[in-house]
């Protein structure tokens, strides 16, 4: 029979506690059900920690625990490395053996016990490279596991038969472009190595004979020829062996292309400013001689602009110099780019802009004006004559002053209308008088004297200009 002899309260905390575990699977002690003294006496309301009082009520409100946070992703969650092309279970000596670890970002391996770590690309790619020597018992064990972050990937082993091969082919790591002349053939190869290097020249039927360099320690060879390549496309091969236990390798090749460089544009020279009127009657510059220049006028040196040239072509003579007449051009900014070829090999590019102004105008020069009856042979007159009143008016050559007292006189005929008309200027000379010859003293011509023969020749211009007026 059930048991009502309990108090309501005290029944109805315990079918709250037991719906709360129902509903939840927790248990939350209730005021009721953690209260374990005497149920008659009124007890004051209490709130545990991380409920809520309902004001007035005096009922406890639990609160509801949050959700647990989502568990780790296990390890599972990325795949094990895979190794991908090899085909029945057998690997080179020196192969590369690929794999895929997506999206792992590294991948530990142990391999014959040694351990590495190699990077996956971004699409999931990985590799190593077997050993050159195969190992007693010839097999190559592989253990890998894919890593991402704190994640890791079960582990994937594998058992591959490691069959000998020969010395995989030196690389050649020169550049396969060459300006003007190519000197030194460099590349790797295995440490200790003899690596056998061969030429075929442009245009030749032959290889040159080979020429044997020694690997370093650190696995690289480099090779200074005795004559340099020049232009052309010539053909490289390079090949290694001398290693003890291994066949020698197979021959790696490398097509070098010497080219010329840029010509070189003298004029219009870069940078410069030029008058529309003085511009050059040709575009002059250097390149090798014998080589086809070719250039244009204001035309994109990138190729992607909108302006359209037709190309100039000319070819350097045997000192390397060209020329291209050049055509008018419109004030502003211009630009010429050229280049040159050797064979069907072309060089890099040569700019030279430059900025055409307004024509230039010359100064005037500066004249005289010519008055009626002034001048020429049949006016007349005699010329001004600069004497010396102690020869009687006989010239005094440039530079001699004279004799006498230093006076010097302006004379002649200066009109028509009267037979005798002079005009005196004299100066006065201190410190003595000159010497007979007059050619220890020449101040009167570089100082004062000069003005007297320019003050001579105002009068002249004056008294003509009063004869015209009075004659009128």
């Amino acid at each position: 029979m059930q048991d009502n002899s309990r108090p309501l309260s005290a029944r109805f905390g315990a079918l709250s506690a037991a719906v709360l575990i129902a509903a939840t699977g927790t248990f939350v002690a209730s005021p009721a059900t953690a209260d374990t003294g005497d149920l008659s006496k009124p007890k004051a309301a209490t709130a545990d920690a991380g409920s809520t009082m309902n004001p007035g009520s005096g009922v406890g409100m639990l609160a509801v625990p949050p959700p647990p946070a989502s568990p780790p992703a296990p390890y599972e969650s990325i795949a094990p490395p895979e190794l991908v092309g090899v085909i029945g279970n057998t690997v080179d000596t020196d192969s590369v053996i690929m794999g895929q670890a997506f999206p792992a970002d590294t991948v530990e391996l142990i391999v014959n016990g040694e351990k590495m770590v190699v990077g996956v690309s971004p699409t999931g790619e990985f590799h190593i490279i077997a050993p050159t020597f195969v190992p007693a018992g010839g097999r190559l064990h592989i253990i890998a596991e894919a890593v991402k972050g704190d994640v890791r990937s079960r582990l994937s082993s594998y058992d591959l038969v490691l069959r000998d091969a020969p010395l995989p082919a030196p690389s050649i790591t020169s550049s396969s472009m060459a300006v003007g002349s190519l000197t030194q053939v460099s590349g790797t190869a295995m440490p200790g190595a003899r690596v056998r290097v061969s030429i075929r020249v442009d245009g030749a039927d032959d290889y040159r004979a080979p020429v044997e360099v020694m690997a370093n320690m650190g696995g690289t060879w480099d090779l200074t020829l005795a004559e340099p390549l020049s232009y052309g496309t010539h053909i490289i091969t390079a090949a290694q062996g001398g290693i003890s236990g291994k066949a020698d390798s197979a021959a790696s090749s490398l097509n070098a292309y010497v080219r010329p460089a840029a010509p070189r544009i003298i004029s219009p020279a870069d940078g410069s400013w030029i008058a529309a009127n003085q511009l050059p009657e040709a575009i002059t510059g250097t390149a090798v001689p014998g080589a086809t220049v070719e250039l244009q006028v204001d035309a994109d040196p990138t190729g992607m602009g909108e302006t359209v040239a037709l190309p100039l072509r000319t070819q350097a003579d045997a000192a390397g110099n060209w020329s291209i007449p050049m055509s008018a051009l419109i004030v502003g900014q211009h630009r010429i780019v050229a280049v040159q070829a050797v064979g069907l090999l072309p060089s890099d590019i040569a700019l030279s802009a430059f900025h055409v102004t307004a024509a230039e105008v010359g100064p005037e020069t500066p004249t005289l004006p010519v008055l009626p009856g002034t001048a020429g042979p049949d006016s007349g007159h005699k010329p001004v004559t600069v004497g010396n009143p102690g020869t009687g008016g006989v010239p005094v050559p440039v530079g001699n002053p004279g004799t006498g007292d230093g006076s010097l006189v302006l004379s002649g005929t200066l009109g028509t209308s009267s037979a005798t008309d002079g005009v005196s200027a004299t100066g006065t000379r201190t410190g003595g008088a000159l010497a007979e010859t007059g050619a220890t003293d020449v101040g009167l011509l570089t100082g004062g004297g000069a003005a007297l023969l320019v003050a001579g020749a105002a009068a002249l211009i004056y008294g003509n200009r009063r004869r015209a007026v009075s004659d009128s």
